[in-house]
């Protein structure tokens, strides 16, 4: 997959290394900004991977001169069940009924599309996500692009999640994962194959 040059991939694992000056050499403009935004790339490392593990993740920043990462992209793998298939009609039902606790779909629309690595749904959503605690009125607003391929000749699934709280860039970090996904390519054989 080629993503955009607002984009870079972030280490996977937790203990990466030197990778924070890497990324924002990629993302930005030399001087203090980058030195800022590699600091704050470190920082945040955890919080961009999450608590499940990733088959790749990246950030985004979508002005060179603006050390912030903006959006975040994770990428996973939908493992079905032993003798059983992920499908796009078992997972759009899946959509449908799915209860996501500390969660509120504010907008979505979901459609079917074909993309050279497989059939897919697409999904653009707004959400709106408490912090989980008691008597907490504290919630955030993300702004998702969630696309899941169904590679031909795999039981699996792959699962792109483009998202950002920074609304009014909504748009552009859709434009940007729509063309990413574009060119989406899944190698099937070898554990971890998507490029």
């Amino acid at each position: 997959m080629a993503l955009p040059p607002t984009w870079a991939c972030v280490p996977i694992a937790s203990d990466a290394g030197e990778w924070p000056l890497d990324v924002a050499e990629k993302l930005c403009e030399a001087g203090p900004a980058r030195a800022v935004l590699a600091s704050r790339l470190a920082a945040a490392h955890r919080d961009i991977l999450g608590p499940e593990p990733h088959v790749l993740a990246a950030v985004w920043v979508p002005n060179r001169a603006i050390p912030e990462a903006l959006g975040i992209l994770t990428v996973d793998w939908l493992v079905a069940e032993p003798g059983t298939i992920v499908s796009r009609p078992d997972y759009r039902e899946r959509i449908a009924r799915a209860s996501r606790p500390n969660l509120t779909v504010l907008t979505q629309l979901v459609e079917d599309v074909d993309l050279p690595a497989g059939p897919a749904v697409r999904e653009r959503e707004r959400v709106s996500r408490s912090s989980g605690r008691r008597f907490s009125r504290r919630e955030t607003v993300f702004e998702t692009l969630i696309y899941t391929v169904f590679p031909p000749e795999s039981s699996d699934a792959l699962q792109l999640t483009f998202s950002t709280t920074t609304l009014d860039l909504g748009d552009a970090m859709v434009e940007d994962g729509d063309a990413a996904v574009a060119t989406l390519n899944v190698v099937l054989g070898e554990p971890h194959a998507a490029t």
